[in-house]
């Protein structure tokens, strides 16, 4: 289904007395540039037998209230428009080459592609990083790139660390 499977993921993070809304907003170190001793770890794929892609966050981190991050590596063969769909329980804020590419404050179920942003993908490789905020019960997301017109992408790679030879401007 052409869906994301390699993660890495830091979290959690919260603050007392700041619901999942509130945190939202609030800048934690792996959106803030030149932080230091964030850690990772690898998110392994979902175990639900028919949705792997699903991936679990309340399993990695637990608790209610809160923000987790979850990045990758995509590689594109060309500089080419592209789609990201996404789903998540809850909110996210979605990244692409350290710019802000879409918002979405609220509470909610997963539904997968239910969010639906048009972006740029440049030559080589690019990062990708999401935040997604927990109020209760499930938490997790789900990401893939489509083709603008919702069609498969060919070409693309993906990776859990930054690639040795990653474009410089990233």
């Amino acid at each position: 289904a052409d869906y994301i499977t390699s993660w890495m993921v830091s979290g959690p993070y919260l603050q007392e007395g700041k619901d999942y809304k509130q945190l939202f907003d609030m800048a934690f170190p792996p959106e803030i540039a030149g932080a230091r001793n964030i850690k990772w770890k690898k998110l392994p794929p979902g175990a639900e037998a028919k949705r792997p892609w699903v991936m679990d966050l309340l399993k990695a981190f637990g608790g209610e209230q809160r923000v987790a991050y979850a990045r990758t590596w995509v590689y594109s063969e060309e500089p080419q428009a592209a789609r990201l769909e996404l789903g998540t329980d809850d909110g996210v804020k979605v990244w692409l080459n350290q710019r802000v590419v879409h918002t979405n404050n609220i509470f909610r179920g997963l539904t997968p592609g239910e969010d639906k942003i048009k972006v740029s993908l440049n030559k080589g490789w690019n990062a990708l990083l999401l935040k997604v905020t927990q109020l209760n019960a499930g938490w997790g997301f789900c990401a893939r790139f489509r083709k603008p017109d919702g069609s498969h992408l060919d070409g693309l790679q993906f990776a859990t660390q930054r690639p040795a030879r990653a474009n410089r401007a990233q």
